[in-house]
């Protein structure tokens, strides 16, 4: 089993059949320029041309969920988390693009920037001291809606994630998650994840916590299994 490696800064991370996963130089006039703009368009989203930008950017590919939309979900806005799902239905790929930490307009500043500032903050102060951003719930949550609306397709599609500073330690938080999440439904396949994330301040904690909660998940499991199986002995 290979050791899971994390780098900080325009890194793929690919993950193994093992589930764990190794850092891989990408081509940095594709995939890197691609994500390196859109990680700084998803600062613009909630603009009226935040989705035009996207789309331009992203050809082929069509919004398949904004995390704005879900006004009415509680755990999507815990930690008013910023991100778009893109889906590309010929080449079956899901790009995930989540901002960090915003900047608000002085001069245009309003109630919901001064909310987003103020759980940015929050959440950078929670990654600092290695605790899990709220952001990461909603991220986590995200990935449920993904899967929910893909079904059985999602056995036919790759999972990509990227974002900027705080945006990036949630994407490689996030691709942990989906990682997860498709081992339980055993749908995990060498290449289904990657991510490209740039200025990450650090997600190895992140990432390692998620892991060691799902091992002792399944030591669990396991014992529990062994111990029915030993109450069937005859005696």
């Amino acid at each position: 089993m290979s050791k899971n490696h994390i780098e900080q800064d325009d890194v793929v991370i690919q993950w193994d059949l093992d589930q764990t996963a190794t850092g891989k130089k990408q081509d940095p006039t594709s995939k890197l320029q691609r994500d390196s703009e859109l990680a700084s368009l998803i600062y613009d989203i909630k603009s009226s041309d935040g989705k035009t930008n996207i789309n331009t950017k992203l050809s082929g590919y069509e919004i398949f969920s904004i995390t704005t939309d879900f006004s009415n979900d509680k755990n999507l806005q815990k930690g008013r988390l910023q991100s778009v799902a893109a889906i590309n239905r010929d080449t079956k790929e899901v790009i995930f693009i989540t901002a960090g930490t915003r900047k608000p307009n002085l001069q245009k500043i309003n109630k919901q920037d001064l909310d987003d500032l103020f759980a940015d903050i929050t959440d950078d102060l929670l990654l600092g001291v290695k605790a899990n951003p709220k952001k990461l719930r909603a991220a986590k949550r995200l990935n449920q809606y993904i899967l929910k609306e893909l079904g059985d397709k999602a056995a036919e599609y790759k999972f990509h994630y990227t974002g900027h500073s705080l945006g990036a330690a949630i994407s490689d938080a996030a691709a942990t998650d989906m990682g997860i999440k498709l081992h339980k439904k055993g749908l995990l396949t060498e290449g289904k994840i990657s991510t490209v994330t740039f200025d990450n301040p650090g997600a190895y904690a992140l990432v390692q916590n998620q892991l060691a909660r799902f091992t002792q998940e399944e030591i669990g499991k396991e014992n529990k299994r062994h111990k029915d199986a030993i109450k069937q002995i005859p005696k």
